[in-house]
């Protein structure tokens, strides 16, 4: 089977994460502390021809393929996602059990909370309190890139997903950025990755995109308080990654 990838360099995408302990006991910050990593922006981009990106506003085919050529920004074959470090400074959070796109886009199933103490952030269980949409920002990083075809192509297969990190941190220092967590959504599935699992998450994201269809992909970058790491003691080491993250159609 054919396959194309779309690259996403991202020159530094956040801190965030997931897991448990294997212990059990779940971390949280206990003071309203957050990380910031800076010089945050998303590229994704493709040397193939026919599978086009856009990251527009509900961008539709014929807009993406009227990119194809531009000598720089949005081209089709690239598109800037940019993270400011304000955007990029993000307090810890969770989730509940997301299935699908609009489970995800929801803010109600997304949540935050306190530790017990600095050193121990065992999550107090009164303090677990539901993110809302004037709020998400302050947690969540969220994305959305657009996917179709070239003109003149049939389709473009199904689409998987994957990435790789690049830590950022100061020069000389310990950092740690297993906290960092990602969840791809599409119409039709969510895949989660994360240090539970390697940042690795095999299945289709979508099914393929047929022509002149534009499949919609949203990207949610997090910390997660569930991770051991987070807590108040541990603050000064936790550090950004960089992410580069590769659609390829089959």
């Amino acid at each position: 089977m054919k396959k194309t990838k779309i690259l996403v360099p991202a020159a530094g995408l956040l801190l965030l994460g997931t897991a448990a302990s294997v212990t059990g006991t779940v971390a949280w910050f206990s003071m309203n502390d957050h990380v910031t990593a800076t010089g945050m922006q998303i590229t994704a981009k493709t040397t193939a021809t026919y599978l086009l990106i856009g990251s527009g506003v509900n961008d539709t085919a014929s807009e993406i393929q009227g990119l194809v050529g531009a000598a720089s920004g949005d081209n089709g074959l690239s598109t800037a996602l940019s993270v400011t470090a304000e955007q990029a400074s993000v307090l810890p959070s969770a989730h509940e059990t997301i299935a699908t796109a609009a489970a995800a886009a929801t803010y109600s199933n997304w949540y935050t909370g306190r530790g017990t103490s600095p050193s121990d952030g065992t999550l107090v269980n009164d303090s677990k309190t539901l993110l809302a949409e004037g709020t998400f920002a302050n947690y969540v990083i969220k994305r959305t890139v657009y996917l179709t075809v070239a003109v003149g192509a049939v389709s473009s297969g199904d689409i998987t997903v994957s990435l790789s990190l690049t830590e950022i941190a100061a020069a000389g220092a310990q950092h740690d950025y297993d906290p960092v967590s990602f969840v791809f959504a599409s119409e039709s599935t969510v895949l989660e990755f994360n240090e539970a699992n390697n940042w690795t998450n095999a299945g289709v994201l979508t099914t393929g995109v047929a022509a002149n269809g534009v499949k919609t992909v949203d990207i949610y970058v997090y910390y997660d308080g569930n991770n051991a790491d987070v807590n108040t003691n541990n603050f000064a080491n936790l550090s950004g990654a960089s992410a580069e993250i590769t659609f390829t159609a089959n």
